[in-house]
């Protein structure tokens, strides 16, 4: 049970030295942005942390691709779209203004752009 926790806070967002072992090699890549939020919120693949990208972006786009894998269970003859935007509801562009300070500039010049 303590290790499920521990899962569950490491899904927040908690550091590579809050791993039940922190030495373990998979530790070090912990607090990596996944490469959807990535792909989205801007960043680089394998080098930009969840720390440096805007908390509303990474929220949103990591409950699309769980609204995505729903909708496309359960409306995947019809309604696809009608479920995707009752269920993730549409990005915003003020979400950029949140983006840490930490970020680099190619972070926020991708945020405005997309």
């Amino acid at each position: 049970c303590s290790l499920r926790l521990q899962r569950n806070s490491y899904s927040s967002g908690s550091s590579w030295a809050e791993w039940p072992v922190p030495t373990h090699w998979a530790a070090q890549y912990a607090d990596l942005a996944p490469n959807q939020v990535v792909d989205f919120c801007g960043g680089e693949r394998g080098v930009t942390k969840l720390n440096q990208l805007s908390r509303p972006c990474t929220n949103w786009t990591i409950s699309m691709l769980k609204c995505q894998q729903a909708c496309q269970q359960t409306h995947f003859i019809s309604g696809f779209g009608a479920c995707m935007e009752g269920c993730a509801g549409q990005p915003e562009e003020s979400w950029c203004e949140s983006t840490p300070t930490n970020a680099s500039v190619g972070v926020r010049s991708y945020c405005q752009i997309y």
